[in-house]
């Protein structure tokens, strides 16, 4: 069977030293179409599940808003929300990959609205969930086009020559540094760098996503992470442990331990992507989670036979 390049993914989050309860929430996933087959007379015998081409990989992070019981219910409800709409719902993936960038955009922006309608109706229901809110940072991967919807202050880096921040804090600091109400380095209220503008809430305000479209190459690393990271851990320390870390999981182990050893006021939840160096000419259907499944249930489109 064809060997593929694999995409070192991994995830992790800690409760912090001072907060009782995780409110954060991460998801590493990859959307493949299957078929089980429980009955052939083709070659290969039943009870076997075809796997089609990979039609791209996720990773999300989310921070809950609202304090204990509220905060973690918002943000696992976003995650599990979006998760099964890009799973059941989103259009695109029925017709195999999205072939018009815009269409995907939209379709990404429709599974944040609906995330936000499944926490109002969470809030709605039970009286102790009113007031509670998340963070959302999504990367959709479609080798090499990384699509990032962004809602609130969690954070997307890329490590390629440098570390970059590639999300806006949608923080009421930053907007004021924005609209050049506050020049870089000048003094501000600290409480105004945690502060949120927008959020996925239970209030009736429509959320604002910022999505935007990047190429990635060969040899770049990605990390998503709320702000207990952040809180902690500058850039450079961040930059450092992504190069030196042997692998994804060893990556994340190090930040989270960093943000730890720095005080660990917050939760801390990181997710680090490396794409691999050589590709060998690998298409947008051939770079794949480490986690696939074997390759000898893949039936790549155009070939033949079970």
């Amino acid at each position: 069977m064809p060997s593929f390049p694999s995409i070192d993914a991994s995830g992790g989050s800690d409760t912090g030293r001072i907060r009782s309860v995780n409110e954060d929430q991460f998801l590493i996933g990859q959307l493949d179409k299957s078929l089980l087959v429980v009955g052939t007379s083709l070659p290969g015998g039943t009870k076997h599940r075809l796997i089609g081409a990979p039609e791209g990989q996720v990773f999300c992070v989310a921070d809950g808003l609202g304090g204990h019981a509220a905060g973690e219910q918002a943000s696992s409800t976003a995650v599990d929300t979006i998760a099964h709409y890009l799973l059941h719902t989103m259009p695109c993936f029925f017709r195999a990959r999205c072939r018009e960038q815009k269409e995907l955009q939209n379709e990404l922006h429709a599974a944040v609205n609906r995330a936000q309608g499944a926490v109002q109706q969470q809030a709605a229901e039970h009286a102790r969930m009113r007031g509670m809110g998340t963070t959302l940072t999504l990367a959709f991967l479609q080798w090499p086009r990384l699509h990032l919807v962004h809602v609130g202050d969690s954070r997307c880096y890329l490590l390629r020559d440098e570390l970059r921040q590639v999300t806006r804090d949608h923080t009421i600091l930053q907007q004021w540094l924005d609209e050049g109400l506050l020049r870089a380095g000048e003094q501000a209220d600290p409480a105004l760098g945690h502060a949120l503008w927008n959020a996925i809430t239970d209030s009736g305000d429509e959320v604002f996503a910022d999505i935007s479209l990047h190429e990635l190459q060969p040899g770049d690393t990605l990390l998503l992470c709320t702000d207990g990271l952040i809180r902690h851990v500058e850039d450079d320390a961040i930059a450092d442990i992504l190069r030196t870390s042997a692998n994804a999981a060893l990556a994340v182990q190090a930040l989270i331990d960093a943000a730890n050893d720095g005080g660990g006021s917050d939760n801390i939840t990181v997710v680090v992507l490396r794409i691999p160096r050589d590709l060998g000419g690998a298409g947008p259907s051939d770079l794949r989670l480490a986690q696939d499944p074997p390759d000898a249930t893949r039936l790549v489109e155009g070939e033949g036979g079970a």
